[in-house]
């Protein structure tokens, strides 16, 4: 429906998906001529692969639910 919100979803670096899902969204940009978003997108990308690689133990699978953000 137009007038539902647009849905809105976090990338934590805990989740061990993010780097892969990061990397999907850069070539989509690129594919788009969106250069300068994938930019930013691959700083992202390399802070959140340091910190998983720093933080082993921590990083996990995403949960499963669906929580809104604002109930995060």
């Amino acid at each position: 429906m137009p007038d539902d919100p647009m849905p809105v979803f976090t990338i934590k670096a805990k989740d061990a998906l993010a780097v892969p899902v990061l990397t999907a969204y850069i070539e989509e940009c690129n594919a788009h001529g969106l250069d300068e978003q994938a930019r930013e997108v691959m700083v992202a990308r390399t802070e959140i692969s340091l910190w998983q690689r720093t933080h082993i133990e921590q990083t996990k699978l995403p949960d499963h639910k669906h929580r809104p953000v604002s109930d995060a």
